[in-house]
């Protein structure tokens, strides 16, 4: 298991989320829920693989669009005060 960030309000994506198996994660939630996202942007998954990789490493500027649907529906889920 890893960890990974995500900044909400600043749609940027700190770290990588794991996608594996076809583009997939699979999230679990603190109320005992999980959820499947595939992974929709080829900028989401080329980030992620190129970090997992070890040829990018993650830093603050980390992966930042809000045109990119993969962050929006992060920002979307992502547990946060609003």
């Amino acid at each position: 298991m890893d960890a990974w960030a995500f900044d909400p309000y600043q749609f940027i994506l700190i770290d990588t989320i794991a996608v594996f198996h076809n583009n997939v994660t699979m999230f679990g939630y603190a109320d005992g829920h999980a959820a499947k996202k595939t992974w929709s942007d080829p900028r989401t998954q080329q980030w992620s693989n190129e970090i997992r990789d070890g040829t990018r490493y993650p830093d603050m500027t980390g992966l930042s669009d809000p045109d990119n649907p993969d962050i929006r529906w992060l920002a979307a889920h992502y547990p946060r005060k609003h």
